[in-house]
């Protein structure tokens, strides 16, 4: 007869918490430095309070981690934290001082006191064994930062070293989120993604916060009806303080002050009461820090009370629904609207007076500032409509990349650019002109610049590369002042003309200043 075994019960039950144990350390200890990463620091505070500091920790790793034992701790001994809980896989947690409104609409994972020197610190984060995991050395003073516009500090790369001076940035103002204890703006990102860690030409400054509709002729009051509507295509809470919507006139809408679009948000704003679209057809800018984040051109007659809306593959078509501050709305037949292509390339910079001859010099470049490349084939260059030269159509194959100046010489478009003056245009496949700019005499070997919106002459042609706008060389600068014009003349004074009429002596120079609102006699 085969004896059975039998093992006591609290030998069984003192097995399994071992093995689990085991397991339970395994699986929430980080297992090498780096694992959990000191990740953003808000040492000046919040807009609230300088006293409202926060700091967020990262957990780098595809597992869970628990922080039970672990400390975060200044070298000088304020603060010393000691943490809790566990930090899930790819997650972050929040550490605010004193109470948990420093965010307040985003609970912290962790309270603690004990306030961060503004001259610098000494960060280490620590496990339960003693292990360092993660130190940054700003004793000397702080990486990044800013104590003023209250923007946090930023980690930019959890691959590099934690000290390097280069992996750590200012907070943009564009990429933040949450809500100070008074109800502004965090300008940091606690519990999300840091701005520092977006590619400089990827942020929602530059590709994510789009045009998305607006409105040129509503029902009624064009004052009351006209609107501009944007999109936040990404994760991030964006920050459009200050930012502009204008057309072609010098009248722009100035969004407020404190005005935030959550992730994946539409906005729109009721602009007529700055600037009225026009019906004939006209151009709607996007502006932030004055820069031109987007354009979107649009021809007349428009149909009335029809908006124009972005299309989910970047092209526009018009839409007899309209939807301010909502997805848009467009039927099947509007969707299949043949005519519509992508409108965010825009004609950027040409030389129409090339130093030695024109067919070897001359060039027209266009830009494409969106986040798509763009298929060219049959859009068209050209001058001036029904005169001049040949338009020049863009063959198979033909495109241009995101992010793209697209540079093509006489030799390939073969169109000569009058010296006297005359246009370029660019035109989609149907014929339509998306983009045209007139010019008058050009100067000799100075290229014509697009730079925000506006348009320049410059002594220094970038082609397919950022435009400059220089308008003198060095030498010239040292010679002959070149911002000088004709201001004001009276051409019929009160009594005689001769005694009523400027005259200037030849020694004499008078220059405005537009920006100051004054005069100078030099």
């Amino acid at each position: 007869m085969r004896r059975q075994y039998r093992l006591p019960l609290g030998l069984i039950i003192f097995l399994l918490f071992c093995l689990g144990a085991e397991s339970f350390v395994f699986r929430t200890y980080a297992a090498s430095p780096s694992d959990v990463l000191i990740n953003e620091i808000a040492w000046m505070g919040t807009g609230a309070s300088t006293a409202d500091e926060w700091i967020e920790l990262f957990n780098n790793t595809d597992q869970d981690i628990g922080l039970a034992g672990w400390t975060l701790e200044a070298k000088d001994g304020t603060p010393t934290i000691a943490l809790a809980d566990t930090i899930p896989a790819k997650s972050y947690y929040l550490l605010e001082r004193t109470d948990d409104n420093t965010i307040s609409d985003l609970p912290a994972n962790k309270i603690y006191t004990g306030a961060l020197e503004n001259s610098g610190e000494h960060l280490v984060l620590k496990d339960n064994l003693n292990n360092t995991i993660d130190e940054i050395d700003n004793s000397s003073d702080w990486l990044s930062g800013n104590s003023t516009d209250k923007t946090s500090m930023e980690r930019v790369d959890p691959q590099k070293e934690a000290s390097s001076s280069d992996n750590w940035a200012t907070n943009n103002q564009i990429v933040i989120n949450g809500k100070d204890s008074n109800g502004g703006p965090i300008y940091g990102t606690p519990k999300q993604k840091n701005s520092a860690a977006y590619p400089q030409d990827t942020t929602p400054s530059i590709n994510y916060i789009v045009i998305n509709e607006f409105l040129p002729d509503p029902e009624g009051s064009d004052q009351e009806g006209e609107f501009v509507e944007l999109f936040n295509n990404s994760d991030t809470t964006a920050d459009l303080s200050s930012w502009k919507i204008k057309d072609k006139t010098a009248s722009s809408f100035t969004i407020d002050p404190g005005t935030t679009m959550p992730a994946y948000s539409y906005l729109a704003f009721y602009t007529g009461s700055k600037f009225l679209l026009n019906n004939s057809g006209d151009t709607v800018f996007l502006i932030h820090n004055n820069e031109t984040l987007e354009e979107v051109s649009y021809s007349g007659p428009v149909p009335k009370n029809q908006s124009y809306n972005r299309k989910e593959d970047d092209t526009w078509t018009w839409s007899t629904t309209l939807t301010p501050g909502q997805k848009n709305v467009i039927s099947e037949d509007e969707k299949d609207d043949s005519s519509s292509y992508p409108r965010h390339i825009w004609i950027s910079e040409f030389l129409p007076d090339p130093e030695g001859k024109d067919t070897e010099g001359e060039f027209i470049e266009l830009y494409n500032p969106g986040p798509d490349e763009i298929d060219l084939e049959n859009w068209q260059l050209d001058d001036e409509e029904d005169k001049g030269s040949r338009p020049y159509t863009f063959p198979e194959d033909s495109e241009i990349k995101a992010g793209e100046y697209l540079s093509l010489p006489y030799s390939e478009t073969k169109i000569t650019l009058n010296n006297s003056g005359d246009w370029v245009r660019l035109l989609w496949p149907s014929g339509q002109a998306i983009d045209e700019i007139e010019y008058g005499e050009a100067p000799k070997a100075e290229s014509y610049n697009k730079m925000n919106g506006d348009w320049c002459w410059s002594l220094e042609p970038t082609p397919a590369e950022q435009n400059i706008c220089s308008a003198q060389s060095p030498k010239e600068a040292q010679e002959y002042p070149r911002t000088v014009w004709i201001n004001e003349f009276l051409p019929d004074p009160e009594g005689k003309d001769t005694e009523g009429e400027l005259t200037v002596p030849q020694t004499s120079i008078y220059r405005e200043y537009y920006s100051k609102y004054q005069s100078l006699r030099l």
